[in-house]
């Protein structure tokens, strides 16, 4: 499921005021697939969608380019990758 502001759990959504220890427990909870590569646009991992465009957001830069970027990564890279985006965010 996808991360909700409205949600009543806290640890439904990233807060801009959580604390780096707070990201990095709430992206390592998301929910995740066995395949190796993070893509953009696949209906079938709208997770890999959105946590993609969260990092592109995070970094400043296009999705497409995030998406070329994490194209080979699996989960435990790239989670660590969007950790260090977020928290420099």
């Amino acid at each position: 499921s996808k991360m909700s502001k409205s949600a009543p759990d806290p640890d439904s959504r990233i807060c801009l005021t959580d604390d780096p220890v707070t990201i990095k427990r709430k992206i390592l909870r998301c929910k995740t697939d066995p395949v190796l590569g993070i893509e953009l646009n696949n209906p079938e991992r709208p997770e890999a969608t959105n946590l993609l465009k969260l990092y592109a957001l995070a970094r400043g830069i296009a999705p497409q380019v995030a998406a070329e970027e994490c194209r080979e990564d699996g989960w435990g890279p790239f989670k660590g990758k969007l950790t260090e985006a977020l928290v420099e965010y």
